[in-house]
């Protein structure tokens, strides 16, 4: 395989996992009353809509290091009112961060046990450091990367006594996302709602009231 063929399925597999990162972030929100719809943004970016804030979402389908992470901080939009970061997986780093993270933001007096990760180890812009607290991390697998997506849909379809055909209803929004995404596309609550029904399906008792 050539050069330009190899980056081009590179490009290909990211944008995948960029979909399939948007649907599980779109299946978690689709019931909240506020929730309004989501705007892809190019490769790797997509913004969760709501009434009242919006949530500047990365998707990365690598393992990223301490400084990687840096890396990914130091390029995210700033003024957003919250962030959400998708990693394929958490180095030992990383998750040990995300952790303190967590104390800090309930025990502010222990944010100088951050200041050195944040300067020295990640080289964060200064402006750049409060976005770490504004930052939410989730790991979406980047292999068997369809299965998640799936038990998002099938999990909302049994909560809301809906019957439709996950596997459809995924490649459906894959397909949507797709055709979208080049063009920063917007997606509403009610378009998401729509291609869902488009997929459901109604059993057929017939057979069993012949028996």
């Amino acid at each position: 395989m050539k050069n330009g063929d190899l980056g081009g399925a590179n490009a290909a597999i990211g944008f995948r996992h960029q979909y399939y990162s948007a649907i599980d972030a779109v299946m978690e929100h689709i019931d909240d009353a506020d929730f309004k719809g989501i705007r892809l943004e190019g490769k790797n970016d997509f913004t969760l809509v709501f009434n009242q804030t919006n949530i500047s979402v990365q998707v990365k389908s690598n393992n990223p290091t301490i400084w990687g992470l840096g890396k990914i901080v130091n390029k995210l939009p700033l003024n957003m009112e919250k962030y959400l970061i998708y990693l394929s997986g958490l180095t030992p780093s990383v998750k040990s961060l995300i952790s303190k993270l967590r104390i800090v933001k309930n025990d502010p007096e222990e944010l100088e046990s951050l200041t050195d990760i944040f300067t020295q180890k990640m080289n964060l812009d200064p402006e750049r450091i409060k976005i770490m607290f504004l930052c939410d991390f989730r790991v979406y697998p980047s292999h068997g990367e369809e299965q998640p997506a799936l038990g998002r849909i099938a999990q909302w379809a049994s909560k809301n006594r809906i019957n439709c055909d996950v596997v459809a209803t995924l490649n459906s929004l894959m397909e949507l996302f797709s055709k979208l995404s080049t063009e920063w596309g917007f997606v509403s609550t009610e378009k998401l709602k729509k291609v869902i029904e488009n997929n459901r399906y109604i059993p057929e008792f017939s057979a069993l009231a012949m028996n």
